[in-house]
């Protein structure tokens, strides 16, 4: 969690410690339910420096200085602190929600926790902030794989034990900007997901059996860069021949597309093999799981 602050234009802006003694920081540990030095120790803070306001030059200024910092963030779970840094940092408009910065990470805003902020003297507004506060520091857990891997199974059985929210698969997918609204669906904090939707499957399942993308694959892994540090990826993969034997179709599901599975299953795995490796490389953080000999308290939920 990188949480931006406004700060003075004229200095550079550097990551510093959140201190556990200051109002923001002894508000935020609280809504975390968390000591102030705990979450001091687990939470990155950076300043964005922005310039006076002013009518033209203010936007400008802090457009020029969140340019500066989004290299640092890009791929990172950001929570902005104020309205003035959600409009730098592109973070959706409505507080505590969760979305892909078009600067590429996954970010939420919230009213500057600071004691000047009457905002926070409403009930409501605080019972809101805590919800959002409790969860930041809990993983968002994608679990992908070819069909007959497991992944419904161990989904079920993750969110069963673990409380988290789980998001069903949506199916095949659809046009592009679906896709981005599904997968903005599946980046919450606390949740856990049968696949990224039309994201990490697509990258496998577009080329193999469609020989195309519902998007530019690099317009693709732009996106997954986004959310590489912000989701822990769960790849079930089984053998080859136990996924073979455990294809099976599920209710409503397109028999042309069984087939087309089934035609080509080989080649999906080895393309999800081979997506996944990428996923590695790109820097997120990614779990293989093989349900024929490991059990599955043996992955560990953690937010890394």
């Amino acid at each position: 969690v990188v949480g931006v602050d406004l700060g003075n234009h004229r200095r550079v802006a550097p990551f510093v410690p959140l201190s556990p003694t200051s109002s923001s920081g002894r508000r935020l540990a609280q809504l975390c339910w968390m000591d102030p030095c705990d979450f001091a120790d687990q939470t990155d803070r950076i300043n964005l420096y922005l310039s006076s306001r002013g009518h033209g030059k203010g936007v400008r200024s802090d457009r020029a200085a969140s340019d500066q910092i989004s290299i640092v963030l890009r791929g990172r779970r950001v929570v902005a602190l104020g309205r003035r840094v959600k409009d730098a940092l592109g973070a959706p408009d409505e507080p505590f929600k969760w979305g892909l910065s078009p600067r590429g990470f996954v970010s939420a805003w919230s009213p500057h926790p600071s004691g000047l902020c009457r905002w926070w003297n409403d009930p409501e507004n605080m019972r809101r902030a805590s919800v959002f506060f409790s969860e930041i520091h809990r993983p968002c857990v994608h679990v992908e794989g070819p069909d007959g891997s497991g992944k419904t199974t161990l989904c079920a059985h993750l969110s069963g034990v673990s409380r988290y929210s789980l998001v069903s698969s949506d199916g095949n997918p659809g046009p592009w900007s679906s896709c981005l609204d599904a997968v903005t669906d599946r980046i919450r904090p606390g949740s856990i997901a049968d696949r990224s939707s039309g994201l990490i499957s697509e990258l496998v399942y577009g080329p193999v059996l469609r020989g195309s993308f519902t998007a530019p694959e690099e317009d693709m892994w732009q996106v997954v860069r986004a959310i590489a540090h912000a989701v822990l990826f769960v790849y079930c993969r089984p053998p080859a021949d136990v996924i073979r034997r455990s294809h099976r179709p599920r209710p409503g599901e397109d028999r042309r597309h069984l087939r087309a599975v089934d035609s080509h299953i080989d080649d999906l795995i080895l393309r999800y093999d081979a997506v996944m490796a990428r996923l590695v490389r790109e820097g997120a953080r990614v779990v293989r799981y093989d349900w024929t000999s490991q059990a599955p308290g043996e992955i560990e939920l953690c937010a890394g």
